[in-house]
């Protein structure tokens, strides 16, 4: 839809300056108008920044309505434990305690013959196997370590509404969203007036530089013209040098003022060029005549409350002072409670798995030294895999007088793995209050500055106010001092074309002379070039004297448009 709408504005304002067959173009104020409203760099931000201060109202009412989050979290962790137990047993004693306690806790042993038990149960398994090896003057010992391995790995998911029950800030917000907006748009309003009165000035200044070429062009050929006569005359014994000089004087400064209209002429065209991004080349001449006065249509009195209720600055003005004072209000709601209701969803998932890895070592070693032969006797008890408890015997005999050492050692790992996996899910209905205590002062210097902003803001408007209705009295008198002023060069013009002729007759009788007739069309031009300038003028006070009643509009422009 709006790549439609703007291929048919882009059609219109071809189609304005698209010439018909046989015709020269030549663009009047409204075309160039409508150009500039999309090509003035000016205008193009204005509306940028309208456009951006809209979005404050949209802004402000989010904060009215219900906010929707979702959050989903993962996490991995891993977790390892070393753990390392020695122990060193050297008496018979010892292996008599360590039989002992595994008669004592044997009875706790797991049916099911499960690879690992307490830790009291490791202790019995270690003693039972020194008890195995120990002897009278016999040293064993075990190293025993234990690692364990977890990784827990945790998902959770939660949906979470907040919807605002009693939210003084959010409410202020709200309005002072809206008051800015109002104020773009009333901005804008003014800056689109303010671009006609642009353009009009532009456009006028262009034409009267037209008119000065045009008549210096022709003050220029009048004065050749003037020129070859004197020398035609001076040749045939009836003129003067005297005469040919002053001529030629004269006509050399008119060279020189043609110059000069010429570039205020191309600067005119390009400073128009530059609003409306467009050459421009021929211009359609504005009505400057017959303009109707707004002091028959209003009086002062009516012109100015005219203003002080239509002019897009001061309402601007008035809404920016609007949306400081819901600034103070938001400022003042920070001493306030908030009441949000909020409702939640959540689900998690917790997966935990454990290696458990048991490394026993054992190691033994035994001395012996004898004069004589003796035996012993040795009675081992170990552990099935039931746990039922068995005896076997076992002779030993030395002789000589020697001593002989032996040792040996065992290695032992063992694996366990533990999974656990774990779901949940979460949903709560509630409110929360939130009640603010101490800030540190920053509410308080909060509320202070707001309060400073609104006189800020007020004092700015009524600056404004004082400025607008000062520049609208000044263009009341302007109006009525430039009708004036028209109408007394409308009559210096026709009294100058009247002098000219009555001083060419004296010329002829010898009463007047050269230079008297060059310097009445010098007047003629001169009260020609100011009735030009006080028209586009009083033109042009005529379109500043609305927009400063806040009326101006594109029919002004149409009005005064030419064809």
């Amino acid at each position: 839809m709006l790549g439609k709408a703007l291929i048919t504005r882009t059609l219109f304002v071809v189609s304005l300056f698209v010439p018909l067959p046989g015709s020269a173009q030549k663009l009047n104020l409204q075309q160039v108008f409508s150009a500039a409203l999309s090509n003035d760099p000016t205008f193009r931000a204005a509306l940028a920044a309208r456009d951006a201060a809209r979005e404050e109202q949209v802004i402000g009412r989010a904060q009215l309505l219900p906010v929707v989050s979702a959050v989903v979290s993962t996490e991995r962790n891993r977790i390892r434990a070393n753990e390392r137990e020695a122990l060193l047993a050297s008496t018979t004693a010892e292996s008599s305690t360590a039989s002992n306690t595994f008669s004592e806790t044997s009875s706790h042993t797991d049916s099911t013959g499960s690879l690992f038990s307490s830790s009291s149960s490791r202790r019995t398994n270690r003693s039972v196997q020194e008890s195995e090896d120990s002897g009278i003057g016999s040293q064993s010992s075990s190293d025993e370590q234990f690692l364990d391995s977890t990784r827990v790995r945790s998902s959770n998911a939660t949906l979470q509404l907040r919807q605002p029950v009693i939210n003084f800030a959010a409410t202020a917000a709200f309005r002072q969203g809206r008051a800015l907006t109002a104020a773009a748009e009333a901005r804008l309003r003014a800056q689109k007036q303010e671009l006609m009165i642009r353009v009009a000035e532009t456009y006028a200044q262009a034409l009267l530089s037209t008119n000065n070429v045009q008549l210096a062009k022709a003050q220029l050929q009048t004065l050749t013209e003037q020129l070859a006569a004197n020398e035609r005359m001076f040749a045939g014994g009836e003129g003067t040098v005297t005469d040919t000089i002053e001529t030629r004087a004269k006509r050399q400064l008119v060279q020189a003022q043609v110059i000069e209209a010429e570039d205020n002429l191309s600067a005119a065209r390009n400073r128009l060029q530059v609003i409306t991004g467009l050459p421009i080349n021929e211009l359609a001449p504005l009505v400057t005549t017959d303009l109707p006065s707004m002091l028959t249509e209003q009086s002062v009195e009516e012109l100015r409350q005219t203003a002080l209720s239509s002019n897009g600055l001061l309402e601007s003005l008035q809404h920016q002072v609007a949306a400081a004072n819901e600034e103070a209000k938001k400022a003042e709601s920070g001493h306030y409670p908030r009441l949000d209701l909020i409702v939640s969803v959540g689900r998690s998932e917790n997966l935990t798995a454990t290696r458990a890895t048991a490394a026993v070592e054992t190691a033994s070693h035994r001395d012996v030294s004898s004069a004589s032969a003796s035996s012993s006797s040795t009675t081992e008890t170990s552990t099935t895999g039931t746990g039922t408890p068995s005896t076997t015997s076992s002779n030993s005999t030395s002789t000589g007088t020697t001593q002989s050492a032996s040792s040996s050692a065992t290695n032992s790992t063992v694996y366990r793995d533990d999974r656990n996996r774990r779901n949940g899910s979460n949903r709560s209905v509630g409110f929360e209050l939130n009640m603010p205590l101490f800030a540190g002062g920053a509410t308080s210097a909060r509320v202070r500055q707001a309060a400073a902003r609104i006189l800020q803001s007020q004092a700015e408007k009524d600056a404004k106010v004082n400025e607008v209705l000062l520049e609208l009295q000044r263009q009341v008198r302007l109006q009525d001092s430039t009708i004036k002023r028209v109408r007394a060069l409308e009559l210096a013009v026709e009294s100058s074309r009247i002098a000219i002729d009555a001083t060419q007759k004296s010329m002829t009788a010898g009463v007047r002379t050269n230079l008297d007739v060059l310097n009445a069309k010098e007047r003629l031009v001169s009260a020609e070039r100011e009735l030009a300038s006080a028209r586009y003028a009083h033109l042009l006070t005529y379109l500043r004297l609305r927009f400063h009643a806040g009326v101006l509009s594109e029919t002004d422009l149409v009005a005064v448009s030419g064809r």
